[in-house]
C-alpha cells in the first residue's frame, strides 16, 4: 500500500497519488518544474504539421464579438424574441424583480417576465423594458386584458 503525499490516505493505484484531484493540485517548486522543462526538450507539439481549423483563442473572440454585437442590437431596440430580451435586461439590471426586489421564491428561482412599462409590445426600447416576478407584474395598469388593443399585432397574434 502506498501512501498519498497530498491527502496521506492509503491506495493501490499506479503513481504516488491516490487520484487525479490530488495529482493536479500538487504545488510544483522550481526545480520540479525545470527538471520537466528539460524532459520535454525534443518533443515535438501534438500539432505540429497539422491543420488545425481555428484556434481556440480565434473562436472565443469570435463568441465575444457575438456578444457584443447582440448587446448593440439590444440596446437599439432590436431585439424581439422574449427570451433574449429577458437575457439582456438581466445581464444590464441583474436577475431579479424591479419592483419588489425579489429573486426566489421558497428557496428557489423565479421565473422572471419581461414587462413593456408603456404597454406597447412592439417598443423593445431598452428604456421600455424592465423584469418583472409574476404577481408584481399581473398589478401593473397594461397587464393582460388591461392592455386591450395594444400590441397583439405585434406579437403576431390574430385579432379577437
Amino acid at each position: 500500500m502506498k501512501q498519498c503525499p497530498k491527502c496521506n490516505t492509503e491506495h493501490n493505484k499506479l503513481g504516488i497519488f491516490c487520484s487525479r484531484s490530488c495529482a493536479n493540485s500538487r504545488i510544483w517548486s522550481e526545480e520540479d518544474k525545470k527538471k520537466k522543462s528539460e524532459a520535454n526538450k525534443g518533443n515535438v507539439p501534438w500539432h505540429k504539421g497539422k491543420k488545425v481549423p481555428m484556434p481556440e483563442k480565434q473562436r472565443f473572440g469570435m463568441a465575444a464579438k457575438a456578444g457584443k454585437r447582440a448587446a448593440k442590437r439590444f440596446e437599439e431596440g432590436l431585439v424581439s424574441e422574449r427570451s433574449a430580451l429577458r437575457k439582456h435586461i438581466a445581464n444590464r439590471d441583474g436577475y431579479f424583480c424591479a419592483e419588489c426586489g425579489i429573486e426566489e421564491y421558497n428557496n428557489k428561482p423565479i421565473m422572471l417576465q419581461v414587462d413593456h412599462m408603456d404597454g406597447n409590445a412592439s417598443n423593445n426600447s431598452p428604456k421600455n423594458l424592465r423584469l418583472l416576478c409574476p404577481n408584481c407584474h399581473s398589478q401593473q395598469d397594461n397587464w393582460g386584458a388591461r392592455n386591450k388593443g395594444k400590441g397583439r399585432a405585434a406579437r403576431g397574434l390574430p385579432l379577437r
